[in-house]
């Protein structure tokens, strides 16, 4: 596999503040994807499309078509943004930790290179 590495995120500096820590490989795509999930379109300047819009669901009644508009959310987001893997599934719950509701989404891909397969959580608040 082709060594895919980036900053950690978020940034981390070494004592002298001149090094930032780095990541690789399944580490850095699953920083990827959270950066992507957690970025709503509009906010980098420089590449306007970049992100992935999970917060036009926020405050939603959960029904079985609004899962289906999320999971095509992502499946957009991932197939624009994060060209290095495939989605294989994508599963969607919604949890109340405490009456804390969100939304517990997991990503089962594959890595077109070399076939791996990983797995990405991210929780999404929903109130």
């Amino acid at each position: 596999m082709r060594n895919y590495t980036g900053w950690k995120f978020p940034p981390v500096f070494n004592d002298k503040g001149t090094e930032v820590e780095m990541v690789s490989d399944h580490i850095d795509i699953r920083e990827s994807l959270f950066i992507l999930f957690s970025t709503h379109p509009g906010e980098r300047p420089v590449n306007i499309n970049f992100g992935c819009n999970l917060r036009q669901y926020l405050f939603k009644r959960l029904t079985i078509q609004l899962i289906q508009d999320i999971k095509y959310t992502i499946h957009e987001a991932i197939t624009n943004f994060e060209k290095r893997i495939e989605v294989m599934e994508t599963n969607i719950n919604e949890e109340n930790e405490k009456e804390g509701k969100f939304l517990s989404i997991q990503i089962l891909y594959r890595i077109k290179e070399t076939g791996e397969i990983g797995e990405f959580n991210y929780q999404s608040e929903t109130e």
